[in-house]
């Protein structure tokens, strides 16, 4: 123990918390205890936009992407030093309840509440803290372990010497901090005794832990996941992420995605992360590109699909220098503007941001811009962000690119020649466009590929967060004749739900090349508020209602906020 003094540990939660930020999730650490940016699990969700989870909701790995695992009845991977100790799910009001012991066998016992990843957090926590809004009689003792299973910092807490009766209109008293430079690996809770053979109960929010040292290293030098075989096609690569993580797909023999290694965390810190690949360095490799979502500012971070390595000096890029996009962050797609054969970074921000277009190529070591744009237009005043993907629309030789206002926006679509994107003005392919009902105003994911295999890439779109998760193909030629009869006029290529039409969460959509044919295939991504899944709908049976050719449940299907975005 590094012996920090109980009292500054122990204080009403009003005096130690810092003011909420709007981003699900993260909360301003106190400097002076976490010692720089921490992360928090917000059960109540008092400080967050996301969505709240239901009582009874078991939450034993629901923020195993954040790098925190809470323990749960029964779980083996919890072993627990006397009495059986479980989370029993999400209690009322909505705090996180923690029981210990058993009625039938009354006495001293021990609960491990949480274990940190070291897979998913570049370095353990230094610093976890939490709040009290109940706690047993008599007190209890909270301790934190290293990796070793050596006891290295505890705070024992006397009720009859600390209050823990919230004040009128509080729901959160009571701060708890534990500190170690060495590193905490697990919380464990105990108490001296159970009163009258009742289950000794813990209630607790805002569970937060600092997020030390630097961004995972990139992988080991070798042949990267996008290399190529000799003579052949450099393989589509599926990106999915959820939360802080990312999972890599390849296309398998039996034309299914496959996990290539396990999942990472690209910047090694909180906040949402979204993905693209496509040849960045033009060396016939698919690379992969890591931007990061809201939490995490406006970086990127480019690796190389043939050696594993950074392509950026330095890892990661700051795509708005001077300014702060800490709470909206970034979307991100690649596409060859340049017919170079060297595809580009494009980033617009999200909610929060105006619908700017930024275009990055690689040169040296280092991405320079090339153009700079609204891809809406219209409305200076606009702060729903923009959402972007790259396809070969039209069948030149130049990546185009297709922009949707983001949310409270309409589901207004904005398409831009690729061969103008990095001249002295952006042309359009075709006027603006409403998709789906101008009446709504959740904004619109886009993708595009070519899923009929003739040569010109579709153009796809999803429902925004709060919409159903509606997918709809739409072709260019159409668009250009009538627009209207486009989208309402029995003309998509393809019109249906890729989850339960129930779920208000939206839905992320992509085109990968996946089994074999000359033809894209779509992917899409689970919504806002829902268990992160993916699917994937094969390009030669999209009319109808078609049905999935594969479902994943990814990282364990968790509930995620942001949803799944797959690129």
């Amino acid at each position: 123990m590094h012996g920090i003094p109980f009292r500054p540990r122990v204080e009403r939660a009003e005096d130690r918390l810092a003011p909420a930020v709007a981003v699900p999730g993260v909360i301003a650490a106190p400097p002076d205890f976490f010692g720089g940016a921490s992360l928090v699990v917000d059960f109540d969700h008092d400080g967050t936009t996301g969505a709240p989870i239901p009582f009874g909701t078991p939450i034993a790995d629901q923020y195993a992407p954040l790098g925190v695992r809470f323990s749960l009845r029964d779980r083996t991977d919890f072993p627990v030093t006397s009495s059986p100790s479980f989370v029993d799910a999400i209690s009322a009001p909505n705090t996180l309840f923690v029981r210990q012991g058993d009625p039938a066998s009354p006495g001293a016992g021990a609960v491990t509440v949480a274990r940190f990843d070291p897979a998913v957090l570049p370095n353990l926590p230094t610093a976890v803290g939490f709040v009290f809004t109940d706690c047993p009689p008599g007190g209890f003792t909270a301790r934190a372990f290293d990796s070793a299973g050596a006891v290295v910092d505890q705070v024992s807490i006397d009720t009859a010497n600390t209050s823990f009766v919230p004040r009128p209109g509080d729901t959160e008293d009571t701060f708890i901090g534990l500190q170690s430079a060495g590193g905490i690996a697990r919380v464990e809770f105990s108490s001296a005794d159970q009163v009258g053979g009742t289950v000794t109960g813990y209630e607790i929010d805002n569970f937060r832990f600092n997020t030390p040292g630097t961004p995972l290293p990139p992988p080991p030098p070798g042949a990267g996941p996008g290399t190529p075989a000799p003579g052949t096609r450099a393989p589509d690569l599926a990106v999915a992420t959820a939360n802080t993580l990312a999972q890599v797909y390849r296309v398998g023999a039996d034309d299914q995605l496959v996990p290539q290694g396990g999942p990472v965390n690209p910047f090694g810190r909180p906040g949402v992360v979204r993905a693209a690949s496509g040849d960045v360095d033009g060396d016939g490799a698919t690379d992969l590109v890591y931007a990061t979502g809201p939490g995490g500012g406006a970086l990127v971070r480019v690796i190389s699909g043939r050696t594993g390595e950074d392509l950026v000096a330095g890892g990661t890029f700051d795509t708005f220098p001077g300014e702060d996009l800490t709470t909206i962050g970034l979307f991100v797609a690649v596409g060859d503007v340049t017919a170079d054969g060297k595809a580009e970074v494009f980033v617009s921000p999200d909610r929060g941001g105006g619908p700017r277009v930024q275009i990055f190529g690689l040169d040296g070591g280092t991405l320079v811009r090339r153009a700079n744009f609204f891809g809406i237009t219209g409305d200076p005043g606009f702060r729903g962000g923009a959402r972007i993907a790259t396809g070969n629309l039209d069948g030149d030789e130049f990546t185009d690119l297709v922009v949707s206002a983001g949310i409270l926006g309409g589901p207004r679509i904005a398409v831009f020649d690729g061969s103008s994107l990095t001249g002295p003005a952006v042309r359009k392919l075709v006027g603006d466009f409403f998709v789906f009902e101008p009446t709504v105003r959740d904004g619109v994911y886009v993708g595009a590929g070519d899923l009929d295999g003739d040569g010109q890439a579709e153009m796809v779109f999803g429902g925004g967060p709060g919409g159903g998760p509606r997918v709809m193909v739409l072709k260019l030629p159409a668009v250009i004749a009538d627009p209207v009869a486009a989208v309402s006029g029995g003309n998509p290529l393809a019109n249906f739900f890729a989850f339960d039409p129930n779920q208000r969460g939206g839905v992320r959509v992509s085109v990968k090349r996946v089994d074999g044919e000359d033809r894209g295939d779509l992917i899409v991504g689970s919504g806002d508020g829902t268990n992160a899944q993916v699917r994937v709908y094969r390009g030669a049976t999209l009319t109808g209602s078609p049905s999935a050719a594969q479902g994943i449940d990814l990282f364990g299907a968790p509930l995620v906020p942001f949803g799944v975005f797959v690129g």
